[in-house]
């Protein structure tokens, strides 16, 4: 039984191995685009709430 399960396997997966290898890739690429823009819209969230803070504390010393 188990060999058979290892056959119909090994008769789906190895012919598709390309289709298998470039899903993987998308999905690589399109979750490392995902976090790139996460990341940087992190960042500028950062840096807007700094600045904010930075202005806020000038015009209170005014």
């Amino acid at each position: 039984m188990a060999d058979s399960l290892w056959e119909q396997w090994r008769a789906l997966v190895v012919p598709n191995m390309g289709l298998i290898e470039i899903g993987m890739t998308f999905f690589l690429v399109i979750g490392f685009c995902v976090y790139q823009i996460w990341s940087t819209d992190r960042e500028l969230k950062k840096d807007r709430a700094e600045r904010e803070a930075a202005e806020k504390d000038s015009s209170s010393e005014n």
